[in-house]
């Protein structure tokens, strides 16, 4: 069930900074001029609700200017502050980070604490919001709190304990979040933040699942609000809130009385981004409840509606619950269709928030620029008033001495203004210089969190596809598999299945690792399949010899420089993988072995026997009618079996920076061999991350065993 839940995020200010009426402001700049003119246009800004963003970021470009130009540290502050602001309501982070900082900067120097620890909080709150970064974030709060605990600010030190709870609950920490509210809760008089802190304490119970108390934190800021007769968007939000609570406890109809109250509100007041949110949710609601007719009305009109109001989140989710209505009714075209606008909607989001985030910080240099050429236009012009009056004083004084002054004083004057500008032109190339690689820094901690989030995306793909240590313990409940991926996707995988009375176990290691070991590890996985499954090949040696054809006519590569003796280019394989194949047959108690350069140990009354592989790849230079040997024993109960790649091997480390090597995985194999699975992998494990402690790890590792039962 897809319902969008609202959680209060607190903003901090400091007194005359944040104005009810944004008209009425406007009215009084027409007629203000210098300090009060600045003083204004910051409110004005803060006033602005998101949708006039662009609005409230030219004014604060403005008032920054003119701040500058008064020399006003002060307003310096407010109006940065303010551009920090208006960068937020442009969901453009970065910028707004850096001009928060550069705010707190001046304020530091001019002693501002109030300020300061407002900055600190907003400042906390970005850098959680656009990088995730817990500590970089809780620092800046800490600080505030600081500085609040130093000038009796216990208020809004108490609003910053709930921007912690906030940020705790978005990393899963719901214990923590709780405490830091309820230590907000005594000190906030403030009735509305209150229903505030109440309604995220209900989130937190969501979120834990404790969907009773949830409801009842919901329903009591419900209440505040009523009480204190708060405008119908803010009691629409908490009918919305209570109906994704009813869905999750299963009270549908109940449900769909708030969540249809909350829509009449929003209506009544005329907000159309909380009209969207209802409908795709009441949409979602009907969904589930398998009115597909009703359903299908509220979403196409929430999608319709936060597109006219650019929602492109709501926009993206509206897509993708019309892809799975369409494919309940069984409207394959149209669930393709969704499903691609939703696919196109999620990536032009990706590229649309690079170029805008781009675009301001080149906006940003621009801005500077033009403060720069200002404040120089402000010299030149005061220089030429000193020459005047340096002239005007030339007239009444006798023309020897004024002769010898002048030429002193534009000597002087000369030599003042070249070093004067020398030293302007390099303050300028360097700020130039910094604010291209500030903007050049934050456009590739984009890319990089791109690349990172398709990376994360493939490893849940390759997780879907690939058996996990669950469908192996399905066959063999005493077993286990040791997965510890080097990169966020592993070119190590591992593979089960079971045909007839017999179960085959592969653990295999890809040429590689990472991005391009994954992709040989989906293609290892396909072949397996084939050989397995549609050829019903369950002997170890016959499934190396087909993986290896297989693998060598999909992968050949073009290698420069290698000629046959007619003087072609010769194709080789040079891509492969190692792999352990073991076959083991329920009914005669019997393993079957068979490896490319990975071999297999069996444990039995603590003597280890090990199964040697042929020394060649799958793929590679192998040639693809090699015969693979196959080694059978037969089994007894309590005999256990290991198969791994070399990852675990060759990790450096120990007192020496050595290889741990294959000897000393075998001591600690043998070493555990009495206990249960479980444990000799929590052993296993920790054995290898106290080895490696202080090194990087240098391949993936994998290592599965089991015990015959």
């Amino acid at each position: 069930m897809n319902i969008r839940f609202l959680v209060i995020f607190f903003f901090c200010s400091v007194p005359g900074f944040y104005a009810a009426n944004a008209d009425s402001l406007r009215t009084l700049l027409k007629t203000q001029k210098g300090e009060a003119r600045i003083e204004t246009m910051c409110e004005l800004v803060s006033a602005l609700p998101s949708k006039q963003a662009d609005e409230a970021l030219e004014l604060a470009r403005k008032a920054v200017d003119e701040a500058v130009a008064l020399s006003n540290d002060k307003l310096i502050v407010k109006a940065n502050s303010a551009l920090g602001s208006a960068y937020e309501k442009k969901h453009l982070l970065p910028e707004a980070i850096a001009t928060l900082k550069e705010a707190l900067r001046v304020a530091e120097r001019i002693g501002d604490k109030k300020r300061m620890g407002v900055i600190c909080t907003n400042i906390g709150r970005n850098i959680f919001s656009y990088r995730g970064d817990m500590k970089e974030a809780m620092n800046y709060y800490l600080q505030a709190i600081g500085i609040y605990q130093q000038i009796g600010e216990y208020e809004r030190m108490a609003r910053t304990y709930v921007n912690i709870a906030n940020l705790m609950s978005a990393q899963g920490d719901q214990e923590g979040a709780l405490d830091y509210y309820k230590k907000a809760m005594p000190v906030i008089k403030d009735s509305m933040a209150l229903a505030g802190i109440y309604n995220n304490i209900g989130a937190v119970y969501y979120q834990k699942k404790d969907y009773r108390r949830s409801l009842e934190w919901l329903e009591k800021a419900l209440g505040v609000k009523i009480r204190n007769g708060e405008d119908e968007s803010e009691i629409a939000a908490s009918y919305n809130n209570i109906g994704g609570v009813l869905v999750n406890l299963g009270e549908s109809e109940k449900a769909k009385r708030y969540l249809e109250k909350s829509l009449e509100m929003n209506v009544a007041v005329g907000d159309s981004s909380g009209i969207a949110m209802n409908k795709n949710n009441i949409g979602s609601l009907y969904l589930d409840m398998g009115n597909l007719v009703l359903g299908e009305k509220y979403l196409l009109e929430g999608v319709e509606l936060a597109q006219r109001n650019d929602m492109k989140n709501l926009v993206k989710e509206g897509f993708e619950l019309l892809a799975k209505l369409y494919e309940q009714k069984n409207d394959f075209r149209k669930a393709y269709e969704y499903q691609e606008r939703y696919m196109e909607t999620d990536e032009g989001m990706r590229s649309s928030d690079v170029q805008q985030q781009i675009t301001a910080a080149q906006e940003k240099i621009a801005a500077q620029l033009r403060e720069q050429e200002a404040r120089e236009s402000e010299m030149r012009k005061q220089k030429e008033n000193e020459l005047l009056q340096v002239k005007s004083e030339r007239q009444n004084l006798f023309i020897g001495t004024l002769a010898i002054g002048v030429l002193a004083l534009l000597i002087t004057a000369s030599l003042f203004l070249l070093r004067y500008r020398e030293k302007k032109k390099a303050n300028r190339l360097l700020e130039n210089r910094n604010l291209t690689i500030e903007a050049q820094k934050f456009e590739i901690e984009v890319k990089n969190r791109e690349i990172t989030d398709s990376i994360t995306y493939a490893q849940r793909l390759q997780q879907a596809v690939l058996p996990d240590e669950k469908n192996l313990r399905d066959i063999f409940p005493e077993s286990f598999v040791l997965f510890l991926p080097r990169d966020i996707v592993s070119g190590d995988f591992f593979w089960c299945a079971t045909a007839a009375q017999k179960t085959v176990i592969a653990v295999a290691d890809c040429t590689g690792h990472g991005v391009p070991g994954a992709l040989l590890s989906m293609i290892g996985n396909n072949l397996l399949h084939q050989v397995v499954y549609e050829k019903k090949i369950t002997d170890p040696g016959r499934i190396l010899t087909e993986l290896n054809k297989g693998l060598a006519s999909l992968l050949l590569h073009q290698e420069s420089g290698m000629k046959k003796d007619d003087g072609q280019e010769e194709i080789v394989v040079r891509d492969g993988m190692d792999i352990g194949i073991c076959v083991i047959d329920s009914v005669s108690r019997s393993a079957a072995f068979s490896g490319a350069n990975r071999p297999m140990i069996v444990i039995r009354k603590e003597e280890i026997t090990e199964l040697l592989p042929d020394r060649v790849s799958i793929g590679g230079v192998t040639p693809p009618d090699f015969i693979f040997a196959q080694k059978e024993t037969v089994l007894q109960p309590g005999d256990a079996l290991y198969m791994f790649t070399d990852g675990y091997a060759d990790q450096f480390g120990g007192e020496k920076g050595k290889k741990l090597m294959t000897k000393n995985l075998k001591q600690q194999l043998l070493a555990g061999s009495a206990q249960n699975m479980q444990k000799q992998k929590d052993l296993l494990a920790a054995y290898f991350s106290q080895w490696k402690s202080g090194y990087g790890q240098v391949d993936d590792v994998l290592l599965a065993g089991i015990r015959i039962g």
